[in-house]
């Protein structure tokens, strides 16, 4: 939101939603670490050649 308010909008004035931080909801913020389950995308590292 910070983003887009400095490079589109360029009013410098986020409207964020949640308004606060007190307004977010714990559940929500688990909810983007939360292990993917079956959509994992099963991405490595690739292994360094020596």
């Amino acid at each position: 939101e910070g983003i887009r308010a400095q490079v589109v909008d360029k009013d410098r004035n986020p409207q964020w939603s949640p308004a606060t931080i007190e307004e977010v909801d714990p559940a929500r913020v688990d909810a983007f670490f939360a292990p993917l389950g079956d959509l994992e995308l099963g991405l490595t590292a690739p292994q360094r050649q020596h």
